[in-house]
């Protein structure tokens, strides 16, 4: 873990001095002048420990089958796009999808350029009619959702259509905001080039409009059992575990180290044909 000291930026009335071996951080007054604990993954998460960025990944599968699939929202195997970067046409399957139209008028795009450097972007949709994406480098998408649009009669702003990010040629998908939500639910993320990511927990859960929902579940990721080296293309098992009709939440004792430009992702195989949600947690910071 980098040496970073994780009081650096933070105000008196927020944090004590944090030693390290304990991995805890103590605030001088809590509330009504009580002291407390906040361990350090949760500060991380509350935005207390400087450069260390939380991070999560969201995926559905609503159609899994009998053989090994992804847990994004299209099934089958998710396609990344060349480590070289390409460009990605932005489309909806509705043209409500646009401003003036009652869906998303704007989307938020998170991606990793061709040095897997983090980049967000926002880009105005266009219905039916597809935009090109302004970068031509991009490699991995790790967050798209939209951040615009009208407010719908349930007092929210929601897809009208499929808003998906594609090749150019629209034969790959590499996130898809699928209609009635704002967010894409694909089931991969890409720790960015200089970082050092650690997953502290995750959660699968599966089930159908029937019993007997049997599904063989397994978080894998490009790196070795060590998590200290990078093996492109070789997704090597993380966890893996049974589950029938059930959720199962799982917090990580040990958090699971992941290197830079690793790509971490959910498959499962299932007997029945299962709804299959996922999802994974943790943060990075700089190596």
């Amino acid at each position: 873990m980098a040496k970073i000291n994780p009081n650096v930026g933070l105000s008196h009335a927020d944090l004590q001095c944090t030693h390290w071996s304990t991995g805890q951080v103590s605030p001088v007054l809590g509330h009504d002048g009580m002291p407390h604990i906040v361990d350090y993954v949760s500060a991380i998460g509350m935005g207390k420990v400087q450069y260390h960025v939380p991070f999560y990944m969201l995926g559905y599968n609503p159609d899994l089958l009998t053989v090994r699939e992804d847990i994004c929202e299209w099934g089958g195997t998710y396609i990344r796009p060349p480590d070289t970067g390409i460009q990605m046409l932005l489309k909806s399957t509705s043209d409500q999808d646009k401003a003036g139209g009652t869906g998303v008028s704007s989307v938020s795009i998170s991606y990793l350029d061709a040095s897997f450097n983090e980049v967000t972007i926002s880009l105005a949709t266009n219905g039916t009619t597809g935009v090109l994406t302004p970068p031509v480098n991009i490699t991995r998408i790790n967050f798209f959702n939209s951040n615009a649009g009208a407010v719908n009669a349930n007092g929210e702003i929601e897809a009208v259509g499929n808003i998906t990010l594609k090749n150019t040629g629209e034969t790959v998908t590499y996130a898809q905001i699928t209609a009635t939500n704002n967010v894409s639910r694909h089931g991969i993320f890409t720790i960015p080039n200089g970082m050092v990511g650690y997953l502290t927990g995750g959660y699968i859960s599966c089930g159908g409009t029937s019993v007997g929902r049997f599904v063989r579940a397994m978080l894998r990721a490009t790196c070795d059992r060590t998590g200290t080296t990078l093996t492109p293309n070789l997704f090597q098992f993380k966890r893996q575990l049974l589950m029938m009709d059930a959720a199962a939440p799982t917090k990580f004792e040990m958090p699971v180290r992941v290197p830079a430009r690793c790509d971490i992702k959910y498959s499962a195989i299932d007997e029945n044909g299962s709804y299959v949600a996922c999802f994974v947690e943790g943060f990075y910071e700089p190596i």
